[in-house]
């Protein structure tokens, strides 16, 4: 219980042993980090189509919350770019309220997923789709922000540390909850801002304290009227220079290069985009990728080779003919059926051999499986059932223990033979025994 409380509330490891040394590094770290958080939270809520003050807002109690909660020192939450441009978006079709409800929404699940530890969602978002989706963001807003760069009124709409990630989305959400009641739209963390804090030397979370009281500082009366008075062009030069360090062009030679697959799914989520917007590029980057994933595992690679082993006994030389089925990966409901159809296509190809009479042999080699289903049990044990009417055996060979044992259990009414072993020689045997007639139970 105490392990689990301070797992949730990370201050409590840190700063009973808080020392003097270390604040003297975090005030440093917290105004250095202050002064990049204020310009890029007023030009982000210019992004965000709110008063730029919200920007202010959404940066003070983020900070606050993140002191509390937060399990990295070198890690800050206030707005950023991407979050900035979906909130944009919400606002443009709506109203300023959307802004506060996208937050607070966004802060709820955020809150469920870090309660329930569903972290390991977001790797169901590969690298291409974040890579893809972040460069034509980068020219979305880069793009944006030309018209209030150069003046133009705008027209009509033509570093290495291990981290609690659970722990780190339930800040989030927290942090984005509270700060819907305050005129706060969502934030993230920005790895910007991170480095900003590691390289100035920052020790513990309370440099978030300390940014956090500059910033409020900022928004005393005699200070935050200035910011209605900064220039357009201003704002839009800091968000512009926030966000091209995000793109990496270099990553399209790296799918080209890599896999071309990818590349063109990537080319897709990129063009979608930054052609008909963040939301459906997003979205369709995922679903697309989700399909190729599905596809690679509804349509395994299955390697079907026609073999024959030759076994020498008082002088006699037999040949056995067997077909070799080696899945490249483990197989489960959804590809059973490719796997068994995949077998019975090469069996006319081979049932003509001179060496084989009324009798076959097929090896199911199950090196690369370590895993599978009652589905996967269920359909080999009606092929097997099925093709021993027609003189055909089946040996399982080289699989796992645990799958062996699962296998027993499905075939104890039948003959099947059962080669755990990876020798070559314990194979021919194992054929030469299956086509004499005796089996392994």
């Amino acid at each position: 219980m105490l392990n689990s409380l301070k797992r949730r509330f990370p201050i409590s490891q840190w700063l009973p042993g808080y020392e003097w040394n270390e604040f003297k590094c975090d005030l440093l770290a917290g105004l250095t980090l202050a002064c990049t958080l204020i310009p890029q939270a007023l030009g982000f809520a210019l992004l965000a189509n709110v008063p730029i003050t919200y920007g202010l807002y959404s940066s003070i109690f983020t900070t606050f919350v993140y002191t509390l909660f937060g399990s990295s020192k070198d890690t800050t939450i206030g707005p950023t770019a991407v979050q900035s441009m979906f909130t944009g978006y919400y606002v443009s079709i709506g109203n300023l309220n959307y802004a506060a409800l996208l937050s607070f929404i966004s802060g709820i699940l955020q809150i469920i997923f870090g309660l329930l530890r569903l972290d390991f969602i977001v790797d169901l978002i590969p690298f291409p789709v974040i890579s893809a989706f972040t460069n034509a963001t980068v020219i979305t807003i880069a793009v944006s922000q030309l018209p209030g760069f150069f003046g133009v009124p705008k027209r009509d709409k033509i570093p290495l540390r291990s981290f609690d990630a659970s722990q780190e989305i339930l800040t989030l959400g927290i942090a984005n909850f509270l700060g819907s009641f305050f005129h706060a739209f969502p934030g993230a963390v920005s790895f910007n801002r991170a480095m900003i804090l590691h390289t100035s030397g920052v020790k513990t979370q309370m440099c978030n304290v300390i940014t956090g009281i500059v910033v409020l500082l900022s928004m005393l009366p005699i200070i935050s009227p200035a910011f209605h008075y900064i220039p357009i062009t201003t704002l839009s030069a800091v968000v512009i220079c926030a966000v091209v360090l995000l793109g990496k062009p270099q990553d399209f030679v790296f799918m080209y290069r890599t896999n071309i697959v990818d590349f063109v799914l990537y080319m897709v989520t990129f063009l979608l985009t930054l052609l008909a917007g963040l939301v459906p590029g997003i979205l369709t980057g995922i679903a697309l990728f989700i399909l190729n994933l599905l596809a690679k595992i509804i349509r395994p690679q299955i390697e079907c080779q026609l073999k024959q082993v030759t076994y020498e006994e008082n002088n006699n030389h037999s040949c056995y003919p067997y077909l070799h089925v080696r899945p490249t990966q483990s197989i489960h409901f959804p590809s059973i059926d490719y796997l068994v159809s995949k077998t019975i296509e090469s069996l006319p190809n081979i049932s003509t051999a001179k060496s084989c009479d009324t009798k076959f042999v097929v090896v199911i080699d199950g090196k690369h499986m370590f895993h599978t289903d009652s589905t996967f049990l269920k359909g080999i044990k009606d092929f097997a059932v099925c093709v021993q009417r027609r003189g055909i055996q089946i040996i399982f060979h080289n699989f796992q223990t645990a799958i062996v044992q699962k296998l027993h259990s499905m075939f104890k009414d039948n003959k099947i033979a059962f080669n755990e072993s990876q020798e070559n020689d314990d194979l021919i045997k194992a054929i030469q025994t299956a086509y004499s007639g005796t089996f392994k139970v």
